[in-house]
């Protein structure tokens, strides 16, 4: 892999393909050889294309953050008990049942993405540093 296909891998994948992509070149079981000669291609990225992956990364780690569901939680509960006082408690069980699989079925699939963007943003942000201390 050379210094301009990663560049075109920063610029031009979409989310999961470049998440995707950092996670397999950083995942375990790798001889200690990949791994120095990836982070040397890193560093030899321009300062542009290291800032830029870092705004992607940010605002894939912004898309899904997850703690914006906490100011949706109070008025469902509150819909709940609307719900539970005016009809049986099986169907505002049901009710609860369905809405709390829903954003636990969110919250999950999201975070994943999230601890993968941050891992690889913090990669980035060191050599944005090591880079500027130059």
């Amino acid at each position: 892999m050379t210094k301009e296909d990663l560049e075109v891998i920063i610029y031009t994948s979409s989310e999961k393909d470049l998440l995707n992509f950092f996670k397999n070149k950083f995942k375990f079981g790798h001889p200690l050889s990949e791994y120095k000669a990836f982070n040397s291609l890193i560093y030899d990225l321009d300062i542009e294309c290291i800032e830029y992956a870092i705004t992607r990364l940010k605002q894939i780690d912004d898309g899904t953050d997850y703690s914006r569901f906490s100011g949706v939680v109070i008025p469902l509960v509150g819909l709940f008990f609307t719900v539970y006082f005016k009809t049986s408690v099986l169907i505002s069980s049901l009710f609860l049942g369905a809405m709390v699989i829903g954003v636990l079925f969110i919250v999950s699939r999201g975070m994943t993405k999230r601890n993968n963007a941050l891992f690889i943003l913090r990669i980035f942000d060191f050599v944005k540093s090591r880079k500027n201390k130059k």
